[in-house]
C-alpha cells in the first residue's frame, strides 16, 4: 500500500497524472435511506414508510421495520426486473419508470394575479 500522500505511478504516467473515469456510481444513498428509515422506526416517528425502489439491498431494513417495530412498509418499484423485495413489504406495487417525471408540475404555472411560476431547470 502506498504511503499517505504518495501518487500512483501508473496514474502519473497516464495522461499527465490524470485518469479517465468511465462510470460514476454513488453508493451511499441506499445506506442513508435505510438508516433514516430505521431511525424513524426506532424513534416511533411514523406508522408507515413508503419506499420508491426495488433494490434488494433494502430487504433487511424492511424486515426489521415490519417485524421488530410493527410498521407498515409500502414499496413502489420502478424497475422492470423482478425483485424479491415484494415479499418483504406490507404492500408492493410496480410503477412505470417515467411516473415521477409525468407527475411534475408543468414548465410554467400561471397564478391568479397574472404572474407565473417557472419550474427550476434542474427538475426537468
Amino acid at each position: 500500500m502506498p504511503a499517505a500522500g504518495a501518487r500512483c505511478r501508473t496514474c502519473d504516467e497516464a495522461d499527465g497524472g490524470r485518469v479517465r473515469i468511465v462510470k460514476l456510481e454513488e453508493k451511499r444513498t441506499d445506506v442513508n435511506i435505510a438508516t433514516d428509515m430505521l431511525f424513524d422506526a426506532f424513534s416511533d416517528a411514523a406508522d408507515s414508510f413508503a419506499l420508491f425502489s426495488g433494490d434488494s439491498d433494502f430487504i433487511a431494513p424492511l424486515d426489521l421495520i415490519r417485524q421488530k417495530f410493527g410498521k407498515q412498509v409500502l414499496v413502489f418499484d420502478p424497475h422492470e426486473r423482478f425483485s424479491d423485495i415484494c415479499y418483504h413489504a406490507s404492500y408492493y406495487a410496480h410503477i412505470p419508470r417515467d411516473l415521477p417525471a409525468r407527475c411534475q408540475l408543468p414548465e410554467v404555472v400561471p397564478l391568479p394575479n397574472g404572474r407565473s411560476i417557472h419550474r427550476p431547470p434542474a427538475w426537468a
